[in-house]
């Protein structure tokens, strides 16, 4: 008996240690499939989460456990434990350079040790970029807030005037002009050092224009409690319909004041820092662009438009950014949200030579999108036009029980109206002061006309959001597309532009919430030794079931890592993730179709070796709580 022990303690050793081994696989994208393939050209598949700090200190806590706040090895045993084997993390460019120039080499250590943390458990990484509103002068996040200081470095025009932080903007406005003036050579000169200058104030000093009157004559004055304060007066995505964020996002694409180039050393630096650490899936180059001065050209906003004239050109630059330090690793790269019909890109970032490391990435929330399948059949038609990958970065894990109590949690959301606000806010308000009915009378019977109007909203809110639609409509729609996918969120860690609790995978009360953690620890094939046909997974009866063509390289070495049998054949096992405790509680029942495919068990992982008459062949594996499954 001891003996029997012993083995099954080492076999288990021996399959913990080779899937820590085999995350550091040599990823690639089948170009003919679409699909992300490693060294054995087995398919792989990838479900996770979303890490993403939206202010100082830019990273989670690492030592101790926070509902909110940590991510420690308590965090990555629990996703492991729900089938999660990549993690989405942001490495956030105030982090990386919080001053123009100064690289903070401590934020990059503690990111690093983030992504080894996961490595050491089997989940890979994939590096984004994370912005919301472009930066945190317009109450979102992403770009560092000394970029917007750059724009008086106009060295083809004049000397460069070194702003001094101690005077304010209008200060530094005048003293800018005055000085730079005197050096140019010409009325021409002149007039478009003014103009660029005034840019400068104008996207601060505007905002939230039109959206709202400017809030601060000088926002250098201003106290982040008061921005704050300000932020909160209408739901964040409002916001880039300002001239600032609009106008702020065309000049990051068209290179003004040098932005992209920043953009781009950025991606130098942290593509360096990452360039030599096991586990790194790849780089997602920005999340959620926007699509730019729409003001100034409003068809940015029909499909495919803003992609070809100001992400295409964009992404080249941040691209050869990575790839001039990282050369291996998997580049994504996204449309904009809002593009259901079509993309505008004719190639991916980097041109052919790239398409077998590049990866279209796209969200799902409806609004803006229509429905899960839509969105990912739209992405993949997208992904085989370009010849690249494709893969769900973000949809809510958290989704409510019904349309109702749906509106009711997001009333601000899709009835936040700044009228309606407004509208609220006055009846609120007379209503506290006890005169409501005289307040009423004298404005044109206003509650009468607030509640028209959100009957109206809510009518059209319904049509948007359709029938009952809970995430595993998202997750069901991902199996029947073969996509792998990366929710949103894992926890909140700063309350900003989307990241809340109620979203997350824990509950207001610092619990897990085991509804959405069993909705997500699916049965699903993380890696398959084959073309994957199709899969598909019943979370009601635990019923999975798996087919695919046996094909992939062999290995002259027989002892193949990730086999469950490495002695027995030269093929790497077809690994499926299971979790008894949610799922199979009372057993579990494995079928397979042919005698050429063998099993091993383990705790939350089926492994499935093929010998050598199975190649070629088309294999199904039928998982099943014990007693209730079908034979083959």
């Amino acid at each position: 008996m001891l003996v029997k022990y012993a083995l099954i303690i080492i076999s288990l050793l021996v399959i913990e240690s080779t899937a820590a081994a085999l995350v550091d696989g040599n990823f690639e994208v089948n170009t003919a499939t679409g699909r992300i393939q490693d060294g054995y050209g087995r398919e792989r598949l990838f479900h996770g989460l979303n890490v993403v700090v939206k202010g100082p200190p830019w990273h989670p806590g690492l030592e101790v456990f926070d509902h909110q706040f940590s991510f420690c090895d308590r965090d990555v045993e629990l996703i492991k434990s729900w089938g999660m084997n990549v993690v989405r993390l942001a490495v956030m460019w105030p982090g990386v350079e919080p001053r123009e120039g100064w690289i903070n080499a401590t934020y990059l250590q503690t990111m690093r040790s983030i992504v080894r943390k996961l490595n050491s458990a089997g989940i890979y990484t994939l590096i984004e970029f994370h912005q919301d509103l472009f930066t945190s002068q317009f109450c979102g996040d992403g770009l560092p807030s000394w970029i917007l200081r750059h724009t008086h470095n106009i060295s083809s025009l004049s000397k460069p005037v070194q702003k001094s932080s101690s005077h304010s903007l209008s200060q530094r406005r005048e003293l800018s002009l005055q000085l730079d003036v005197k050096t140019a050579r010409n009325l021409r000169l002149q007039a478009e050092l003014r103009k660029h200058e005034s840019s400068w104030v104008d996207y601060v000093a505007s905002f939230p224009e039109p959206l709202g009157l400017r809030w601060f004559t000088d926002p250098d004055e201003a106290t982040q409690s008061q921005l704050d304060a300000n932020c909160n007066r209408f739901e964040w995505f409002w916001y880039y319909i300002s001239f600032a964020v609009s106008k702020s996002f065309q000049d990051l694409y068209e290179n003004q004041w040098g932005w992209a180039d920043h953009f781009a050393d950025y991606w130098k630096v942290v593509a360096k820092a990452f360039r030599n650490e096991a586990g790194v899936l790849g780089y997602e180059l920005m999340n959620e662009p926007w699509a730019g001065n729409f003001y100034r050209n409003p068809l940015l906003l029909l499909p495919g438009v803003a992609d070809k004239i100001n992400l295409a050109p964009f992404y080249e630059k941040l691209q050869a950014a990575v790839r001039s330090q990282d050369n291996k690793r998997i580049v994504f790269f996204e449309s904009l949200t809002f593009d259901n019909v079509r993309s505008g890109f004719s190639t991916v970032p980097g041109g052919d030579k790239y398409k077998n490391k590049t990866v279209l990435s796209y969200h799902y929330y409806r609004p803006p999108n229509f429905s899960p399948r839509q969105i990912i059949g739209q992405s993949l038609k997208e992904g085989q036009k370009l010849g690249c990958g494709t893969m769900l970065t973000e949809f809510f894990v958290n989704t409510r029980a019904s349309n109702d109590e749906f509106l009711d949690n997001n009333s601000k959301m899709f009835l936040g109206d700044p009228r309606m606000n407004l509208c609220h806010e006055q009846m609120a308000r007379s209503s506290d002061e006890g005169n409501a009915s005289s307040v009423v009378e004298e404005r044109g019977n206003l509650q009468e006309i607030c509640q028209s109007m959100e009957i109206i909203k809510r009518k059209m809110v319904s049509r948007m959001i359709g029938n009952k639609e809970s995430v595993e409509d998202v997750l069901a729609a991902a199996d029947e597309h073969v996509q792998s996918w990366i929710g949103w969120e894992y926890k909140p860690f700063v309350s900003k532009t989307g990241s809340d609790i109620q979203d997350s995978v824990f509950n207001v009360t610092g619990e897990v919430n085991l509804e959405v953690a069993k909705k997500l620890a699916r049965t699903y094939p993380q890696a398959v030794f084959g073309r994957i046909t199709s899969f598909s997974f019943d979370p009601s009866t635990a019923d999975f079931s798996l087919i695919y063509h046996v094909e992939g390289r062999r290995s002259a070495d027989r002892a193949v890592a990730g086999a469950a049998d490495a002695s027995a054949n030269s093929m790497p096992s077809t690994q499926i993730f299971v979790h008894r405790a949610f799922h199979y509680a009372s057993g579990i029942d494995i079928r397979v179709s042919h005698s050429c495919l063998h099993v091993k068990e383990f705790q939350n992982m089926i492994l499935i070796d093929h010998s050598d008459p199975c190649h070629g062949k088309l294999v199904e594996i039928r998982i099943s709580r014990k007693g209730t499954g079908n034979p083959i």
